[in-house]
């Protein structure tokens, strides 16, 4: 008998069109497949040396359980240089993926019954995350704003049990931008309701507009004490096999 969370959870509806993909593909069908968040090109020689010259040195023994302090001193010097602020390695976690810093995120900011707001369309992880540490999540549909939440909206799903909100710019699926005036006007909504902020920006090096991407904590500095920054290097750098991200 399994775990009673693990009935909250569905199969994943990505992983499902992928397998779908992938059995096409072996039966002899042409299939251009988009179901994967990953670009299509060779890994850069600087990430592969690196890695072989790793290797060869046997850096292959444990490191401190939240990551290489060298790894994470660059990360640090690259948050200071994207947000404007200055950042530590102390601040800074790396992680299996986004997906385990969205996990560890969930795990220590929830307990039973707290509430997530996630605007929808939205990454299937989202809410499945929030589902396992027994949380609620709550969707806000941004369909009819051209993908992008409305404050009034995301106001109305507010109730006392809403913990948290989840960020999530470039958006996936939608491929929206958040602007500036938005990022500030839900910063000061989570200021004034005191809730945390989720902020994924793992397509942030992904944008053909002249809206750029702004970090939530570089436009409204009184937000970082209460924003999770969630990133990885699977799709800048093509490294999805790797399985690295990282929180700030």
């Amino acid at each position: 008998m399994l775990a009673q969370r693990t009935a909250l959870l569905k199969g994943s509806g990505t992983a499902a069109a992928r397998a779908a993909a992938k059995e096409a593909a072996d039966a002899g069908v042409q299939v251009v497949d988009l179901t994967a968040g990953e670009i299509w090109t060779n890994l850069t020689p600087t990430i592969r040396d690196g890695a072989i010259a790793a290797i060869d040195k046997g850096i292959n023994r444990y490191t401190d359980t939240i990551g290489l302090m060298d790894l994470r001193e660059a990360l640090a010097r690259k948050l200071t240089a994207e947000t404007g602020q200055a950042w530590g390695a102390s601040e800074i976690a790396v992680t299996a993926g986004a997906k385990q810093a969205l996990f560890n995120a969930a795990m220590v900011l929830l307990d039973p019954g707290d509430e997530v707001i996630i605007p929808a369309p939205y990454w299937t992880t989202f809410p499945a995350q929030v589902q396992i540490a027994g949380g609620v999540p709550v969707h806000v549909d941004t369909r009819a704003n051209g993908f992008v939440p409305r404050i009034e909206d995301i106001v109305a799903a507010i109730t006392p049990r809403t913990r948290a909100i989840v960020i999530n710019t470039p958006n996936n699926p939608t491929g929206t931008v958040y602007d500036r005036t938005l990022l500030r006007a839900l910063g000061e909504l989570a200021i004034e309701r005191d809730l945390w902020i989720i902020f994924d920006e793992c397509y942030r090096d992904f944008i053909h507009t002249d809206v750029g991407h702004h970090s939530i904590v570089s436009v409204i500095p009184e937000a970082r004490s209460r924003t999770v920054i969630v990133n990885a290097f699977s799709k800048a750098l093509a490294l999805t096999g790797w399985r690295i991200g990282y929180l700030a």
